[in-house]
């Protein structure tokens, strides 16, 4: 599994947790564009993304075929003097 940095606006701090969990879900649909998000789960200062992505291919025959790819990201939520979501 792999570990980022996801920085966040301070100001998330003091709103409730279910409004805060919301707009990084939100976030992450945007940066996630023709993915599936399977489960966005948050704990204290730690948020689990899993991702299914579907990879079109051809086969040995030359026939297309869908094939699903899913990964487990695990986000460091870090406060910082921003105003908007961010990847590091």
């Amino acid at each position: 599994m792999e570990t980022k940095k996801l920085l966040i606006p301070v100001r998330f701090e003091f709103i409730p947790k279910v409004q805060m969990r919301s707009q990084v879900r939100e976030w992450f649909e945007r940066h996630y564009p023709g993915s599936e998000i399977i489960r966005v789960h948050f704990m204290e200062n730690k948020c689990f993304l899993q991702v299914q992505r579907q990879i079109t291919e051809y086969s040995s025959l030359g026939r297309l075929q869908f094939s699903l790819m899913e990964e487990t990201t695990e986000y460091d939520m870090i406060p910082r003097n921003r105003r908007e979501i961010a990847e590091a």
